[in-house]
Protein backbone atom coordinates (compact mmCIF):
# COMPACT_ATOMS: atom_id res chain seq x y z
CA UNK A 1 0.00 0.00 0.00
CA UNK A 2 2.55 2.26 0.70
CA UNK A 3 3.99 1.98 -2.72
CA UNK A 4 1.30 2.67 -4.23
CA UNK A 5 0.25 5.91 -1.80
CA UNK A 6 3.45 6.94 -2.90
CA UNK A 7 3.64 6.78 -6.66
CA UNK A 8 -0.03 6.11 -7.70
CA UNK A 9 -1.19 3.22 -9.18
CA UNK A 10 0.04 3.83 -12.77
CA UNK A 11 3.15 4.68 -11.84
CA UNK A 12 4.42 2.15 -9.57
CA UNK A 13 6.41 -0.66 -10.64
CA UNK A 14 6.69 -4.00 -9.64
CA UNK A 15 10.28 -2.80 -8.47
CA UNK A 16 8.54 -0.47 -6.04
CA UNK A 17 6.51 -2.84 -5.07
CA UNK A 18 9.38 -5.58 -4.52
CA UNK A 19 11.05 -2.94 -2.57
CA UNK A 20 8.67 -1.73 -0.47
CA UNK A 21 8.06 -5.38 1.14
CA UNK A 22 11.90 -6.43 0.86
CA UNK A 23 11.28 -9.12 -2.43
CA UNK A 24 12.51 -9.71 -5.60
CA UNK A 25 10.56 -8.65 -8.52
CA UNK A 26 10.58 -11.93 -9.56
CA UNK A 27 9.01 -13.10 -6.75
CA UNK A 28 6.14 -10.54 -6.95
CA UNK A 29 5.29 -11.47 -10.25
CA UNK A 30 5.41 -15.62 -9.40
CA UNK A 31 2.91 -14.79 -6.33
CA UNK A 32 0.59 -12.36 -8.64
CA UNK A 33 1.25 -12.26 -12.13
CA UNK A 34 0.72 -8.58 -12.87
CA UNK A 35 0.65 -5.56 -10.82
CA UNK A 36 -3.29 -5.53 -10.89
CA UNK A 37 -3.54 -8.74 -9.29
CA UNK A 38 -1.34 -6.91 -6.84
CA UNK A 39 -2.89 -4.19 -6.12
CA UNK A 40 -6.15 -5.81 -5.81
CA UNK A 41 -4.97 -8.35 -3.23
CA UNK A 42 -3.34 -5.58 -1.04
CA UNK A 43 -6.64 -3.35 -1.52
CA UNK A 44 -8.30 -6.56 -0.25
CA UNK A 45 -6.18 -7.54 2.51
CA UNK A 46 -5.87 -3.70 3.49
CA UNK A 47 -9.87 -3.80 3.91
CA UNK A 48 -10.20 -7.11 5.12
CA UNK A 49 -7.82 -6.67 8.24
CA UNK A 50 -9.55 -3.26 8.73
CA UNK A 51 -13.03 -4.62 8.70
CA UNK A 52 -12.62 -7.79 10.75
CA UNK A 53 -10.65 -5.62 13.54
CA UNK A 54 -13.76 -3.03 13.65
CA UNK A 55 -16.38 -6.35 13.55
CA UNK A 56 -14.66 -7.86 16.23
CA UNK A 57 -14.50 -4.58 18.66
CA UNK A 58 -18.27 -4.29 18.03
CA UNK A 59 -19.20 -7.87 18.94
CA UNK A 60 -17.06 -7.53 22.60
CA UNK A 61 -19.02 -6.67 25.25
CA UNK A 62 -16.21 -5.56 28.05
CA UNK A 63 -15.45 -2.32 27.94
CA UNK A 64 -18.14 0.58 28.59
CA UNK A 65 -20.45 1.14 25.25
CA UNK A 66 -18.58 4.88 24.46
CA UNK A 67 -15.30 3.57 24.61
CA UNK A 68 -15.84 0.73 21.85
CA UNK A 69 -17.90 3.20 19.88
CA UNK A 70 -14.81 5.74 20.04
CA UNK A 71 -12.11 2.56 19.21
CA UNK A 72 -14.61 0.81 16.59
CA UNK A 73 -14.91 4.71 14.59
CA UNK A 74 -11.00 5.87 15.40
CA UNK A 75 -9.93 2.35 14.42
CA UNK A 76 -11.55 1.29 10.94
CA UNK A 77 -10.31 5.50 9.60
CA UNK A 78 -7.73 6.75 11.93
CA UNK A 79 -5.40 4.24 10.81
CA UNK A 80 -5.96 6.12 7.40
CA UNK A 81 -4.95 8.82 8.15
CA UNK A 82 -1.67 8.58 7.15
CA UNK A 83 -2.15 7.03 3.83
CA UNK A 84 -4.80 9.55 3.12
CA UNK A 85 -2.25 12.17 3.53
CA UNK A 86 0.32 10.33 0.95
CA UNK A 87 0.13 12.13 -2.58
CA UNK A 88 -1.82 9.39 -3.88
CA UNK A 89 -3.63 8.57 -0.90
CA UNK A 90 -7.31 9.56 -1.76
CA UNK A 91 -7.36 7.66 -4.86
CA UNK A 92 -6.11 4.53 -2.51
CA UNK A 93 -8.74 4.83 0.03
CA UNK A 94 -11.35 5.23 -2.67
CA UNK A 95 -10.39 1.80 -4.53
CA UNK A 96 -10.00 0.29 -1.02
CA UNK A 97 -13.69 1.40 -0.37
CA UNK A 98 -15.04 0.52 -3.84
CA UNK A 99 -13.12 -3.28 -3.19
CA UNK A 100 -14.89 -3.47 1.08
CA UNK A 101 -18.05 -2.77 -0.96
CA UNK A 102 -17.80 -5.27 -3.24
CA UNK A 103 -17.23 -7.89 -1.00
CA UNK A 104 -20.32 -10.29 -0.90
CA UNK A 105 -21.03 -9.25 2.98
CA UNK A 106 -20.52 -5.89 1.53
CA UNK A 107 -18.29 -4.82 3.97
CA UNK A 108 -19.23 -0.83 4.94
CA UNK A 109 -22.82 -1.73 4.52
CA UNK A 110 -22.59 -4.28 7.35
CA UNK A 111 -20.25 -1.73 9.35
CA UNK A 112 -23.02 0.23 9.52
CA UNK A 113 -25.41 -2.36 10.39
CA UNK A 114 -23.04 -3.48 13.08
CA UNK A 115 -22.39 -0.37 14.58
CA UNK A 116 -26.55 0.48 14.64
CA UNK A 117 -26.77 -3.05 16.58
CA UNK A 118 -24.19 -2.18 18.95
CA UNK A 119 -25.34 1.53 19.70
CA UNK A 120 -29.18 -0.22 20.18
CA UNK A 121 -27.92 -3.05 22.40
CA UNK A 122 -26.37 -1.04 24.64
CA UNK A 123 -29.48 1.60 24.73
CA UNK A 124 -27.30 4.40 23.16
CA UNK A 125 -30.67 4.78 20.78
CA UNK A 126 -34.24 3.80 21.63
CA UNK A 127 -35.27 2.35 18.24
CA UNK A 128 -33.44 0.55 16.11
CA UNK A 129 -34.47 3.10 13.41
CA UNK A 130 -32.55 5.67 15.78
CA UNK A 131 -29.54 3.60 16.20
CA UNK A 132 -29.21 2.93 12.27
CA UNK A 133 -29.29 6.61 11.90
CA UNK A 134 -27.03 7.48 14.64
CA UNK A 135 -24.54 4.56 13.17
CA UNK A 136 -25.25 6.95 9.64
CA UNK A 137 -24.59 10.07 10.89
CA UNK A 138 -21.32 8.63 12.99
CA UNK A 139 -19.62 6.79 9.58
CA UNK A 140 -20.46 10.27 7.57
CA UNK A 141 -18.45 12.27 10.82
CA UNK A 142 -15.91 9.82 10.60
CA UNK A 143 -15.41 10.54 6.63
CA UNK A 144 -15.64 14.09 7.32
CA UNK A 145 -13.14 13.87 9.75
CA UNK A 146 -10.52 11.80 7.64
CA UNK A 147 -10.22 14.28 4.84
CA UNK A 148 -9.62 17.57 7.30
CA UNK A 149 -7.23 15.37 9.80
CA UNK A 150 -3.74 16.06 9.82
CA UNK A 151 -2.89 13.17 11.88
CA UNK A 152 -3.93 10.16 13.74
CA UNK A 153 -4.04 12.57 17.19
CA UNK A 154 -6.50 15.23 15.08
CA UNK A 155 -8.66 12.78 14.27
CA UNK A 156 -9.04 11.04 17.37
CA UNK A 157 -9.70 14.36 19.24
CA UNK A 158 -12.25 15.19 16.04
CA UNK A 159 -13.86 11.70 16.78
CA UNK A 160 -14.38 12.08 20.68
CA UNK A 161 -15.65 16.00 19.68
CA UNK A 162 -18.19 14.07 17.11
CA UNK A 163 -19.20 11.64 19.69
CA UNK A 164 -20.00 14.40 22.03
CA UNK A 165 -22.34 15.97 19.94
CA UNK A 166 -23.84 13.09 19.03
CA UNK A 167 -24.45 11.54 22.47
CA UNK A 168 -23.84 14.41 24.94
CA UNK A 169 -21.41 14.39 27.91
CA UNK A 170 -20.53 11.69 29.62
Amino acid sequence: MTAFAQYGFRKTSMEDIARAVGLSRQSIYKKFGSKDACYAWALRAYTEALYQHVFALLDQAENAPMAVVETALISVVGDSVELAESRHGSELLEDALAVASAQPENWPSLYAQKLGAFILRHDLAATPERAQDLAHILITATRGALVVASSREAFARDIRRILRGVFGDP
